[in-house]
């Protein structure tokens, strides 16, 4: 990241450090997973219900004991307005006067659509049949904020008023029906995640690969080879959470971001929600981490629900090596925060800016890509000399890393040789090592790798302002609807 300087001498660089990584997809463990399916029941299930004359609110019901709570009711509808609404090709609607944080629709166990959004209206075509008709709303939190003022008025779930409007004998209020309230999903009742196996749960083989909503799935998997992290790749599933071997690995939703609102990032300036915006049309997150301490040599259980349907046959598992590390820093900058005490003060004199590259565990610097002390210029991947040039830096870099697995530079020109190269203006010291198993050096040098920019575990959207936490409603173009 470079910031230009109104000063004469030129711009002010400030410290950088980066990865360049490759995503490996584990052929042996991504492509030949066998899944199995076992449908989570639609609605009340008959035990350990509430029943009220009134929406309640959720959180008051489940006691943060889950993120779901089956909201349940049923009409009925004459068979005149049934024919009536297909003489005229429309459809009556069920519309919800206040919904946070999310809600899938059902009507007669089938998936009407779903909605998210904070404390916002929502309106929704169902199709309905002649005489009785069930409508079950399954409501979830997105995570709970645990702090803010009047936290314990905000309230979750179905709040305020609901409605069937559009019949041609007349709307239908809702809010004072007969509901019946549920807490949580059947798998999560019976521990389905720790084993997969449960009394009274069956599985079929058959259908695993099969784009049903509210759908429990399971599969075994060994564990990749070598110490890389691992990854699972949810990129073909919609939304839900998922278990490796009884450890909760998180919710997942593959909310896309919107096409436009992307551009070329310039930090310079005061900062707004629409600065830097980056990954227009990708979902908000697709890699998921497992931690090596929980997985075993072989028979890791992987267990998902997903709640509005995906392709599991899609899912893989992947490594995250990184081939290379990087480094730019400029001579101005402060000697590393290790060297310094609380007693002692200390100039750029007394310890010079320091370059500090470190390969991940097992892994040695193998050869240096690019080494230039200096004015260079570029990224990570992708640097350049500038006109100012050290001959030596190569050299002297290697000498320092190559073989060790983690290594520093003092940036200042003595570390380059005796004269200083370009005594006019404030240099700065750029670096791209190259990260190895192997115990020889890798030959050839390879090719400037691609750099992907992600983050993993994101809780939010992909190019979101992290100080915006109410999500905006709308239908979105991957929700069924």
């Amino acid at each position: 990241m470079r910031t230009t300087s109104s000063k004469p001498r030129g711009d002010i660089l400030l410290p950088s450090n980066a990865l360049l990584h490759d995503h490996i997809s584990d052929g042996a463990v991504g492509s030949g997973l066998k899944w199995q399916a076992s449908v989570e029941p639609v609605g009340i299930r008959g035990a350990g219900t509430t029943i009220s004359n009134s929406l309640l609110e959720q959180l008051n019901i489940t006691k943060d004991t889950s993120d779901y709570l089956w909201y349940s009711t049923s009409i009925t509808v004459a068979s005149e307005d049934i024919e009536a609404l297909s003489e005229a090709d429309t459809q009556a609607k069920l519309v919800l006067g206040s919904m946070r944080d999310a809600v899938h629709i059902f009507v007669n166990g089938q998936l009407a659509g779903s909605a998210m959004g904070w404390n916002v209206q929502v309106s929704q075509s169902i199709n309905l049949k002649s005489g009785k008709n069930s409508i079950d709303l399954l409501c979830m939190t997105l995570g709970l904020q645990n702090y803010g003022a009047f936290l314990e008025t905000w309230g979750a779930g179905i709040q305020g008023s609901a409605s069937l409007t559009g019949l041609p004998s007349g709307d239908l209020d809702l809010s004072t029906a007969r509901w019946s309230y549920q807490v949580g999903l059947l798998g999560e009742e019976v521990t389905l995640f720790e084993t997969g196996t449960a009394d009274g749960i069956s599985w079929d083989s058959s259908s695993s690969a099969n784009t049903s909503s509210l759908t429990w799935y399971k599969t075994t998997f060994d564990a990749p080879g070598g110490t890389d992290p691992v990854a699972l790749d949810l990129g073909s599933m919609g939304k839900g959470q998922a278990w490796v071997n009884g450890h909760h690995l998180g919710r997942y939703w593959l909310l896309l971001a919107p096409q436009t609102g992307c551009s070329t990032c310039d930090y310079r300036g005061a900062y707004n929600s629409d600065k830097c915006r980056t990954d227009c049309g990708e979902p908000s997150q697709r890699w998921y981490h497992i931690p090596r301490a929980w997985l075993q040599p072989t028979g890791n259980l992987l267990v998902l629900i997903e709640e509005i349907g995906g392709d599991v046959s899609k899912i893989s598992l992947v490594t995250r090596s990184a081939h290379a590390v990087c480094s730019h820093v400029d001579e101005s900058q402060p000697a590393p925060l290790q060297l310094w005490t609380a007693h002692r003060s200390m100039d750029a004199s007394s310890a010079p800016a320091e370059v500090l590259l470190e390969c991940a565990a097992g892994q040695h610097i193998s050869h240096i890509k690019f080494a230039s002390f200096g004015n260079p210029v570029g990224s990570c991947g992708h640097f350049h000399r500038g006109k100012c040039h050290a001959v030596e830096s190569s050299e002297v870099v290697q000498k320092l890393c190559v073989g060790k697995q983690k290594c520093s530079i003092p940036v200042q020109w003595q570390t380059f040789g005796h004269t200083d190269p370009c005594p006019s203006i404030s240099k700065s010291l750029a670096v791209q090592a190259h990260c190895s198993s192997h115990k020889t050096r890798l030959m050839p040098e390879p090719e400037t790798p691609t750099y992907f920019n992600y983050q993993w575990q994101q809780p939010l959207g992909a190019h979101h302002n992290p100080s915006q936490r109410k999500p905006t409603l709308s239908p979105q173009s991957n929700w069924p609807m």
